[in-house]
C-alpha cells in the first residue's frame, strides 16, 4: 500500500524510520513516553516489509532504528514535511507511536468498516462491544483477510459476521489505517496494518452480536457518542471520517 492520502489534502508516507541513539530511549520508556522533540531527517518507505528489513540492518547496540506510522502521526496533528527524498517530523516522538520496540516482528493484515445510516448531519455509526481477557471494549468490526482476498471483500465479511446485520450495505471508499503491535505467544510482537472503509446501511436493522467470539453487543450510536465511547483513541479519527463523508453512491452493493 503506498502513501496514505488524507482527504483533506496532502499526503504522509506508510512507514519512517528514525535513527535513536540507546541513551535516549530510556525517555521512551519514561512515565509520559515522551522521546524527544524530533526535528532530524528521516527515510521513508510504503511498505512494511522494506521498512522493517531498513530497521534490522542497521539496528546496534548504540543505535536503534525506529519505525513510525506515518498516518498514526498524521491523524494526531504531529507534522510530516517532506525535504526532497527525506522527510522531517516535527513533533515529539511517543511509545505509542514506534511499531518495532523489539525485533523480529511477524506481519498481519486486517480489514473493517464503519456502517453508517442516515447523513454526515445525523447519522449513526455502528460499533461492536468485544470482550478482552474480561475488559469490555467498544471498537470497529475488523478481521484478518483470508487468502486469496481483497480488503474490500474482507471488510463486508467481517462486518456481517461480527456485527449480524443483514440489511443491504453500500461498500464505499477506503477512510483510513491504523498500524499497531502487540505481544504473541512466542515472544515476538505481531505488526499489525487494519484498512478501514465506509459502509452505508440502507436502513438502521436488527443485529445479533457472535457472541462465540467475544462480542457480547453490538449497538446503534450517534457519530457523537460513538466517538466518546470507542475504546482506542486511534479508532476516532476513523470514525470522524465516516460521520463526515457525503453520501454518495459511488461504492459497490454488497449483497446480504
Amino acid at each position: 500500500m503506498s502513501d496514505w492520502s488524507f482527504p483533506n489534502g496532502g499526503f504522509v508516507p506508510a512507514f519512517l524510520i528514525v535513527p535513536v541513539p540507546e541513551n535516549r530511549m530510556d525517555k521512551l520508556r519514561g512515565a509520559t513516553g515522551s522521546l524527544f522533540p524530533q526535528t532530524a531527517s528521516v527515510v521513508a518507505f510504503d511498505r512494511w516489509e522494506a521498512s522493517s528489513a531498513h530497521a534490522r540492518r542497521r539496528w546496534n547496540k548504540k543505535v536503534h532504528q525506529l519505525v513510525l506510522s506515518g498516518p498514526n502521526l498524521a491523524d494526531e496533528g504531529i507534522p510530516i514535511r517532506r525535504e526532497g527524498e527525506h522527510f522531517r517530523i516535527d513533533g515529539e516522538i511517543h511509545e505509542r507511536h514506534v511499531l518495532n520496540l523489539r525485533m523480529p516482528t511477524r506481519r498481519q493484515v486486517s480489514a473493517g468498516g464503519v456502517v453508517r445510516h442516515g447523513t454526515p448531519s445525523s447519522s449513526v455509526l455502528l460499533l461492536i462491544q468485544f470482550d478482552r481477557k474480561g475488559a469490555l471494549r467498544w471498537e470497529i468490526p475488523k478481521g484478518k483477510i483470508r487468502r486469496r482476498e481483497t480488503c474490500r471483500r474482507a471488510a463486508i465479511r467481517e462486518v456481517r459476521e461480527e456485527t449480524g446485520i443483514t440489511v443491504p450495505l453500500l461498500l464505499r471508499d477506503r477512510i483510513g489505517r491504523v498500524d499497531y503491535t502487540f505481544p504473541c505467544g512466542d515472544g515476538r510482537l505481531v505488526f499489525k496494518t487494519v484498512h478501514y472503509y465506509l459502509i452505508e446501511a440502507e436502513r438502521e436493522g436488527a443485529v445479533e452480536p457472535r457472541t462465540e467470539e467475544g462480542i457480547r453487543d453490538v449497538r446503534w450510536f450517534s457519530a457523537e457518542n460513538a466517538r466518546e465511547i470507542v475504546s482506542f483513541p486511534n479508532l476516532r479519527p476513523i470514525l470522524r471520517r465516516a460521520a463526515e463523508a457525503p453520501v454518495g453512491d459511488d461504492g459497490k452493493r454488497a449483497s446480504p
